[in-house]
C-alpha cells in the first residue's frame, strides 16, 4: 500500500551556523528516504549529484517539508522520522514493509534568492521577507508608491511613475522588482552595486480590459497614446515606448469585427511611433518591423 508522509520528529544530524532561506528561496538540498534498519529507499544524488533544487514559493512538495527547509541553513543535515501509524496519502509515496518507519534525511547544500534578472544572470536577486495582501501587480506606466532602503540607508516614501522612475530618483532595477510585487509585500533587492529593501505601499490598478465595453478600451488606447507621444517630445523614449506597447495591448483585446475607423487610427499611430522611437536608438530591424505592421490604404 502506497502511504505518504508528514514529518513528525527532527533530529538534527549535523548543525550548522549561518542564514536561513527566505520565503521564495531556491534551495539546493540532498534528500535520502531510508527505513528504521537502515535500508535507503532512495537517493536524491543518484539523479540530482549536484543536489536537488526546490523552489519554495512555487513547490509541489508537502508544506510540512517546505517549513522544514525554511528552517534549515547551509551544511546543516536533519532526519525526520515518520511512523507508520502517523502516514497520510498524498503527493509522497512509498512502501513500507511490516515494523518498519520511515526516515526522511535533508542536507542544505545552499541557498539562493529569485532571479528577476532578464535574462537570468543573477544580477537581480529577490528575497521575499513578507508577502503581499492582492493578487494583481503593477503595470508599465502606472503610477506606484514604494517604501525604499538603500543599504543602511534611512526608508523613504516615493511616488513615481514605472517606465519613469529614473526622474524621481528610482533605478530600473527597482521598477522591474515592482513588477513582481503585490501591495504590502516586503522584500530584499540585491543588485551588482547596492542591496534595497523595498514595500510596495500602493499603486495605480490596470483596468480589465475584458470587463470594460469597447469604447472606453479604445478611448484608453487613445489616452495612452497620447500620453506616449507628450514623453516622446520630451525625449522620454523609454516611457513613451511604454506608453505606445500599452496602447497596443488595449486594441488587442478588441475583436475585429468590434474595431472602427478610431481604434484602426491609434493601432496604426502606435506602431509608426514605435518606429519612431527605434529609429532614435538605432534599432533598424525594429524599425522595419512596426513599419510592416501597418497596412496602407492604395492612394
Amino acid at each position: 500500500m502506497n502511504h505518504s508522509y508528514t514529518p513528525l520528529a527532527k533530529t538534527v544530524v549535523r548543525a550548522a551556523i549561518g542564514e536561513k532561506p527566505p520565503i521564495n528561496g531556491l534551495v539546493k538540498i540532498h534528500i535520502k528516504q531510508l527505513l528504521t534498519d537502515g535500508t535507503v529507499l532512495s537517493d536524491s544524488m543518484n539523479n540530482h549529484p549536484l543536489g536537488h533544487m526546490i523552489d519554495l514559493k512555487n513547490s509541489h512538495v508537502l508544506s510540512s517539508l517546505v517549513d522544514e527547509l525554511m528552517a534549515m541553513v547551509p551544511g546543516e543535515i536533519s532526519q525526520y522520522l515518520c511512523k507508520q501509524e502517523d502516514m497520510r496519502d498524498g503527493l509522497f509515496s512509498v512502501d513500507l514493509p511490516p515494523g518498519q518507519d520511515l526516515i526522511m534525511e535533508v542536507e542544505m547544500l545552499d541557498w539562493s534568492g529569485e532571479d528577476i534578472s532578464e535574462y537570468k544572470d543573477g544580477s537581480l536577486e529577490k528575497f521575499l521577507l513578507e508577502e503581499g495582501n492582492s493578487r494583481s501587480k503593477p503595470c508599465w506606466t502606472g503610477k506606484c508608491t514604494m517604501k525604499i532602503s538603500k543599504d543602511s540607508e534611512a526608508a523613504q516614501d516615493v511616488l513615481f511613475r514605472l517606465g519613469d522612475g529614473l526622474s524621481y530618483g528610482v533605478p530600473r532595477e527597482i521598477e522591474e522588482c515592482a513588477l513582481t510585487m503585490q501591495r504590502g509585500e516586503v522584500c530584499t533587492l540585491r543588485t551588482k552595486d547596492h542591496t534595497y529593501t523595498l514595500t510596495l505601499v500602493g499603486f495605480e490598478k490596470e483596468r480589465a480590459i475584458y470587463k470594460t465595453p469597447v469604447e472606453e478600451v479604445i478611448g484608453g488606447a487613445l489616452e495612452l497614446k497620447l500620453r506616449g507621444n507628450a514623453a516622446f517630445k520630451i525625449n522620454k523614449l523609454r516611457l513613451a515606448q511604454l506608453y505606445y506597447e500599452r496602447s497596443l495591448s488595449y486594441l488587442d483585446g478588441i475583436a475585429k469585427s468590434e474595431q472602427d475607423a478610431q481604434s484602426a487610427e491609434v493601432l496604426r499611430d502606435c506602431n509608426l511611433n514605435l518606429a519612431m522611437v527605434h529609429l532614435k536608438h538605432g534599432n533598424h530591424a525594429k524599425v522595419i518591423r512596426f513599419v510592416g505592421y501597418v497596412t496602407w490604404e492604395p492612394c
